[in-house]
């Protein structure tokens, strides 16, 4: 996620500058108990735990013992939290027993390791986390990471038990696949019957991946076209179904990544990753609570050797296998998901059994932070780091999306642009083996954390790196690469020029994050618009589309810079802090850079300085507003503490990202929990994920100020007009009036979450899920395009790379456009605003 730098400082009571304060987007920029960097925690089936008799004592592999920075990491968070968070709650019994709550639902939220038993031997620490953190001796995050890996270490047992013989189809049964409506485990056995469960739902996935890829290379073979069930065996519509917005491709702003789930947010599996989904076993209700993620520059898959992609390490298992590999017969593909599974799920048990020295009391800080509202979170050193390069869309390193697979690190995707695209060398697939730094020793890379091997491979700009990598064919190579910066390129605005019939061209402006680096020379979101806007200004278009679907949020000064380029000048926005300190945000540079028509299009994702921005507009006059539905209602700024300058002790502690202040539009209205209405309500296909501010926990009260003097535009049109007849317009539109019929589809499937495991039922369930949502799915691929799209000039696409090979992603964006029916539906309200 990202957040919104704001340029004030609070300071030690030393009086030394402690931190920035920072203005995060929707959730936090990272979870209580981050996976390392890039990695995706398995994701494995809800788990079954330990066989009767299960220890919950000492682990054969010892729990790091306490770091010694913890006592420092302790009072520095007590400090801020207590004198610095908005609400200023007192720091005691109660909060500690409702971060006590918070804990255990983190600590295990598949309910698939811990028992009861288990459960309530911490109990004792219920109300004790306040003077733990005042003492600085954590116990409870070291007792609770102790019950766990030996926990962990029974299941790992149980699960290479249970994958050994083949499971039987054929009993009538079935796995809920959502943890909220499953009880906390009594016994060792209730728990193996879960695990069961859950394996013969994974090892079903994995086979039927196997059988649809077999059966599309068949069609091929034989020269047909593969059919709609089988064209690529690697998309899964049920699986998309579940992420929010429902249909692939229904309702993403052009080259939006979309929101994504967290792991370990409240509600996910910080252990097993992604909850499994009904049909597939993959990603289920992505979008809840704190799992609404919405991305800041870098954080779309594949854009950072961090590797942060969206999907685990399984997704892709059966549809990248090579069709040869694929066994002939029922029995030997069924024998193969259960090898495949035990080796994956043995990769991940020994992740798990191995925590980091700092990562229990991570748990334990988050959970502090979460409960007093959803957006304060404590980033370890590592993920301070991943926070800046998601701010500024750049890091330095190869420009390659890695993850662990197995015991390996694998490359997943290549950044056009970067070193590696260059280099030519390395490419999707490869494992890398071992990493040398210049003039150093190779360093065997097998069995690795991912964000240790992250951390060898990125480098300053011109530094070589070495890698011993093995290719696909089983041959090894030793390659050379010299580092440079990385561009995030989805991370930037993007813009078009539209032709739509007999209406004059309009502008199109994608903006995927208020994203600003701190070097010089690094591209800010408000020059690029400003850059944009001159261009289409100079073409005369008849207004101007800003898609801000998607978008989480960013610097809170691009806000404030965007929205002053289409204003002449006033207020922006106005912030209050916990004293009743108000500031307000203007924008004093008269003029503008576009004085035409605006159209700025939202959905229920759109965030923070998102809403900084639309609200500003709308109160303005200034802009229609037009979306799906209210946006996310994330209306407080954060602070970005360097905890070893708030305590001086000399050692990287990590960040804390603290709640400081509520924003409040310039009426005096606040965002939170509300957001901004649209003008005009366009049909969302999102409308069954339950989403928002307003559904996480512990979020901040909505309220309200006086509003601040501010000229109204002189608009000539009339909202409740223009809402009336693109309402009409909508109507007749075969694919927006299909979304309604699809939402009921996806809701009903959210909703049905207790998965047969007979084999038949299976397959009947899976069958009939497709059918419906197939029906349901508006067709946004064929037959020709609504808009004619004319891309301008792009400075962050990337020059040809060996052999002349170029990026094609433009022209696949161009197409986006070109189909999007709400793109098209904002070009006739331009159209109607200009009557």
């Amino acid at each position: 996620m990202s957040s919104l730098l704001h340029s004030s400082r609070l300071r030690t009571a030393r009086g030394t500058p402690a931190f920035l304060v920072v203005l995060t987007l929707v959730g936090a920029a990272c979870s209580a108990k981050a996976p390392a960097a890039g990695e995706s925690r398995p994701a494995a089936p809800e788990a079954h735990a330990a066989p009767a008799g299960a220890p919950a004592a000492a682990a054969a592999d010892p729990v790091p013992a306490p770091d010694p920075r913890e006592r420092s990491l302790a009072t520095a968070v007590l400090l801020l939290l207590q004198h610095e968070h908005l609400l200023r709650k007192p720091i005691d019994d109660e909060l500690s027993r409702t971060a006590f709550d918070t804990y255990l639902d983190r600590l295990d939220a598949s309910k698939m390791f811990l028992l009861r038993k288990d459960r309530d031997a911490l109990g004792r620490y219920a109300d004790k986390i306040d003077d733990e953190l005042r003492s600085g001796v954590l116990d409870l995050a070291h007792e609770g990471s102790r019950i766990y890996v030996s926990r962990v270490e029974v299941v790992e047992k149980v699960v290479a038990e249970m994958l050994a013989p083949p499971f039987n189809h054929d009993d009538e049964e079935w796995f809920e696949i959502d943890p909220k409506k499953v009880e906390v485990a009594t016994t060792e056995q209730e728990l193996r019957d879960r695990w069961r469960r859950r394996l013969e739902l994974e090892v079903l996935e994995r086979v039927a991946q196997m059988e649809t890829r077999l059966k599309a290379e068949d069609e091929r073979a034989h020269g047909k076209e593969p059919t709609k069930d089988t064209k690529d065996a690697s998309k899964d519509t049920i699986k998309d179904a579940h992420r929010p917005g429902g249909a692939p491709d229904a309702h993403k702003a052009p080259g939006a990544k979309g929101p994504g789930a967290r792991n370990g947010g409240k509600g996910a599996d910080r252990n097993l990753g992604k909850a499994p989904d009904k049909a597939t076993g993959k990603a289920a209700g992505k979008a809840a609570g704190k799992g609404t993620d919405t991305k800041a520059p870098g954080a779309a898959p594949g854009r950072d050797e961090a590797g942060s992609a969206d999907r685990d390490a399984d997704d892709e298992d059966a549809p990248r296998m090579p069709v040869a590999s694929i066994p002939t017969t029922p029995e030997a593909r069924e024998a193969k998901a259960r090898a495949d599974l035990a080796k994956t799920y043995a990769a991940r048990f020994t992740r798990l059994r191995h925590p980091g020295p700092f990562d229990a009391a991570s748990e334990l800080i988050n959970a502090v932070a979460s409960s007093l509202d959803p957006h304060t979170d404590y980033l370890p050193p590592a993920d301070k780091a991943n926070f800046d390069i998601r701010m500024s869309g750049s890091l330095e390193g190869i420009g390659a999306l890695l993850r662990e697979r197995d015991d390996y690190v694998e490359v997943v995707e290549i950044v056009p642009g970067g070193a590696s695209w260059r280099h030519g060398g390395l490419q999707p697939g490869d494992l890398i083996l071992s990493v040398a730094a210049e003039g150093q020793d190779p360093v065997d890379v097998v069995d690795m954390r991912l964000d240790d091997v992250v951390k060898m491979i990125r480098g300053p700009k011109g530094t070589v790196v070495h890698l011993r990598i093995q290719k696909s064919t089983g041959a090894q190579e030793s390659i050379s690469i010299t580092r440079d910066v990385v561009v995030v390129e989805e991370s930037y605005a993007r813009g078009a020029v539209l032709g739509h019939g007999s209406q004059h061209p309009v502008g199109y402006i994608h903006l995927p994050s208020f994203y600003g680096g701190r070097g010089p020379g690094q591209r800010t979101a408000g020059r690029d618009i400003a850059h944009l806007l001159g261009e289409m200004k100079a073409l005369k278009v008849a207004g101007v589309i800003l898609d801000i679907r998607g978008n989480g949020g960013g610097l809170l000064g691009e806000a404030v810079t965007m929205t002053g380029a289409l204003i002449d000048r006033g207020p922006v926005v106005q912030v209050q802090d916990s004293r009743g300190t108000r500031e307000t945000y203007s924008d004093d540079n008269a003029g503008m850079d576009f004085d035409g028509p605006v159209v700025v299009l939202v959905d229920r994702f759109s965030a923070s300085a998102s809403e900084i921005l639309a609200g500003a507009l709308q109160d303005y006059h200034r802009a229609v507003i037009v979306g799906t539905g209210p946006t996310h209602g994330k209306g407080t700024v954060q602070t970005l503490a360097e905890l070893d300058r708030v305590v001086r002790s000399g050692v990287d502690l990590g960040s804390l990202k603290v709640t400081v202040q509520q924003f409040f539009r310039v009426s005096g209205s606040s965002t939170q929990r509300e957001g901004v209405t649209p003008d005009i309500l366009l049909p969302d296909p999102a409308a069954h994920v339950e989403t928002g501010e307003r559904t996480l926990d512990h979020a901040i009260p909505w309220s309200q100020i006086p509003a601040v003097p501010h000229d109204m535009w002189p608009a000539k049109w009339k909202p409740t007009a223009l809402a009336e007849r693109s309402a009409a317009r909508v109507a007749k539109q075969p694919a927006l009036a299909k979304i309604a019929s699809l939402t009921q589809v996806l809701k009903a499937s959210r909703e049905d979450t207790r998965i047969p495991l007979q084999r038949t039922a299976w397959e009947a369930h899976r069958k009939q899920q497709r059918a419906a949502l197939d029906a349901a799915s508006p067709d946004l691929k064929s037959g020709p395009a609504a808009l004619a799209v004319k891309s301008l000039d792009d400075p962050s696409l990337p020059p040809p790379g060996p052999g002349g090979k170029v990026d094609d992603r433009l022209a696949r964006w161009r197409d986006t456009v070109a189909r999007d029916p709400w793109i098209e539906e904002c070009a006739n309200v331009l159209a109607d605003m200009a009557k």
